[in-house]
């Protein structure tokens, strides 16, 4: 995505070219991941801007920075500056950085459900997740009412209400496998 004042657009951007890559574009990309945070290109920055890049992109320095979301690739996020050579202050750069980390979390999430929406339509993925978790159900009649009234599924476990912190833990400590001795409030 690409937002700029008019007249000031990338070429490559405009006319809806692939970026491919170019001479530096590795490096930039390598010391890009090597660091936590932005990293600064061209007048009073980090590393030199490539010389190709104010002809070819339009832009005369730049602010960048790896972005990891939670699922996939990383991300690259960059705010860069076309119309002259400017710098880029101390605070501009924790803004960048606080922007790409809200970012990296925002894509963890639209990622996250580009992927789940994929799978969606895939009945096997879900019975297997189904099929992997531990259900417990509570409810204040009794367990053969429950049973009577065709409710839980077969192999769900079951606990009648009112119950103590003491039975719900051995309840629990029963689904999960573990020792009673191993729970809170039975050391």
């Amino acid at each position: 995505m690409e937002r700029s004042k008019p007249g000031h657009a990338s070429p490559s951007f405009v006319q809806r070219l692939e970026n491919q890559m170019e001479p530096g574009m590795a490096e930039m990309f390598r010391a890009m991941m090597d660091v936590d945070g932005p990293l600064i290109y061209g007048a009073g920055g980090d590393h030199p801007l490539p010389a190709h890049v104010p002809a070819r992109h339009g832009f005369q320095s730049m602010i960048t920075m790896a972005l990891y979301p939670k699922v996939g690739k990383a991300w690259q996020f960059s705010v860069v500056q076309c119309s002259y050579a400017g710098t880029w202050s101390s605070s501009e750069v924790c803004l960048v950085r606080e922007i790409g980390r809200r970012l990296s979390d925002g894509l963890s999430s639209l990622l996250s459900y580009r992927d789940l929406r994929k799978n969606e339509d895939d009945p096997s993925i879900l019975e297997m997740t189904r099929l992997t978790l531990e259900h417990l159900f509570m409810s204040g009649h009794t367990g053969d009412f429950i049973a009577h009234r065709g409710v839980l599924d077969e192999g769900v476990q079951f606990i009648q209400k009112p119950f103590t912190v003491n039975e719900l833990s051995a309840k629990l400590a029963e689904i999960l496998g573990y020792e009673k001795a191993d729970t809170i409030g039975n050391q």
